[in-house]
């Protein structure tokens, strides 16, 4: 019968790529899922702590700043109210001496009238003072007029005050005051910056390996944990210190390194900022209201916090190598174990078909349920097809192999053949039934070889 020959596979290799495949894809699965959980959680996470940490930043500036404004504030309406007279000296002396009392930051807080007398009250170690002075400088007047006709509360710039016992950068908020309709004069409260810091690395400490600072525009620092403990040098013309001046590497670098991403929020920027193997990721954000130039609030945060995700990754993913290295290594031992038997089978099969029996040997079994019942029904069929041969000659088979489909009945011409071995019942009887039956199967092997070479059955 013939055909064509289809194109074949080999099961042990098959078995071996698809089970070390589906190993593989769940694996890369498996790393897929872990990345994008791992490194949106891990990411979101530091986004939310450095929006935390900049939130406490932002809040200790209010702290700060705020209760300044209120208390201006507070102090203009009692002068518009006519319950304070801007010209009785001591129930101004007491209105402000109160008014300090609930803002220790602040120490300085005077009324300059628009004939450029000063009265005020200053805080210190030692307690409060009062004090009357005037303006001296036409810088000053000019401060005066302006607040005059801005008719808001507005803060002017820091600058440095070198007098005992202050020796520090000061900050101040000016406020026009009205009363009964007319210019009374102008609400000054100075605030001392240098506390900042001191927030600054308490917030520090209770967040380790981060770094939260303020700027004064882009190239000044108002305040940062280092200077805390170790107060740069400062001076009228140097009221606040440049960004190299703190200690810190990667503030210094902060304008120069990486580029601005946008993080969570559109006032939110990051950047990355590496010195050397180190690396800080720095979040800003501005913050207006507080000074004539923009203060930025910032936290610095290890790079290896972002790094985190990654080397999780690569270790999780070298354990998924490992672990498709011994799927493979045990698919292709289970595809072996599979497709010996099925070859072995196949062999055995050839062998029969060529009436090769002598060749035949039996199936060993097997682990596997389905194979093991497939060799024991094949040591079945062996043992019938060597009782078979011992009474269906070789030629008549493959004679009727080559007919190919149904048997059909014939009469033909036939010559029996009988042979007689002399003597056989007496020796029959002198020998065991083993050596008997060996000996007739010599004889009839002998005489069927004979008859098929002359072309009989």
């Amino acid at each position: 019968m013939s055909g064509t020959r289809r194109r074949t596979i080999p099961l042990s290799g098959t078995l071996a790529v698809v089970m070390a495949g589906l190993v593989a894809l769940t694996t890369i699965d498996v790393l897929a899922v872990f990345w994008f959980m791992t490194a949106g959680t891990t990411r979101d996470l530091l986004a939310r702590a450095a929006q935390l940490g900049l939130d406490s930043v932002q809040a200790r500036i209010g702290d700060r700043f705020t209760p300044v404004e209120d208390q201006l504030a507070f102090l203009a309406r009692e002068i518009a109210s006519g319950r304070t007279d801007p010209a009785d000296g001591a129930a101004l002396d007491r209105l402000l001496t109160g008014a300090l009392a609930g803002t220790p930051q602040v120490r300085v807080l005077s009324l300059t009238a628009p004939d450029g007398t000063i009265r005020g009250v200053t805080q210190g170690p030692h307690g409060a003072f009062t004090f009357a002075d005037t303006i001296h400088t036409d810088q000053e007047r000019q401060e005066i007029e302006a607040a005059r006709g801005s008719g808001e509360a507005a803060w002017g710039p820091v600058y440095y005050v070198a007098a005992e016992p202050m020796r520090t950068s000061v900050a101040n908020l000016s406020r026009p005051v009205q009363a009964e309709g007319r210019f009374a004069g102008v609400l000054r409260a100075t605030i001392t910056v240098d506390a900042l810091s001191d927030h600054l690395r308490t917030i520090a400490e209770t967040n380790p390996g981060t770094t939260p600072f303020i700027l004064y525009g882009r190239d000044r620092v108002l305040a940062h944990p280092a200077m805390a403990t170790q107060r740069p040098a400062l001076s009228a013309g140097h009221p606040l210190p440049r960004l190299d001046e703190v200690g810190d590497p990667f503030l210094a670098a902060l304008w120069t390194d990486g580029e601005a991403e946008t993080v969570g929020e559109a006032n939110l920027e990051a950047r990355v900022v590496r010195r050397g193997d180190d690396g800080r990721v720095v979040l800003t954000r501005t913050v207006p209201g507080y000074a004539p130039a923009p203060l930025i609030v910032g936290v610095e945060v290890p790079v290896a916090a972002l790094d985190k995700p990654t080397d999780d990754l690569l270790r999780a993913a070298l354990a998924g190598l490992a672990v498709l290295a011994i799927a493979i290594l045990v698919a292709i031992l289970v595809s072996r174990a599979i497709a010996r038997p099925v070859g072995a089978m196949a062999r055995e099969v050839r062998a029969v078909g060529s009436l090769d029996f002598a060749a035949l040997r039996p199936l060993p079994g097997s682990l596997f349920s389905e194979l093991n019942e497939q060799a024991r029904a094949y040591n079945t069929m062996l043992t019938g097809l060597r009782w078979l041969e011992t009474y269906v000659p070789k030629s008549l088979v493959r004679r009727l192999l080559r007919s190919g489909g149904a048997v059909i009945s014939t009469e033909r011409v036939v010559t029996v053949m009988f042979t007689d071995i002399v003597s056989f019942t007496a020796t029959a009887e002198r020998m065991p039934a083993a050596e008997v039956a060996a000996m007739l199967n010599a004889h009839f092997d002998l005489l069927g070889r004979c008859v098929e070479a002359e072309g009989g059955t």
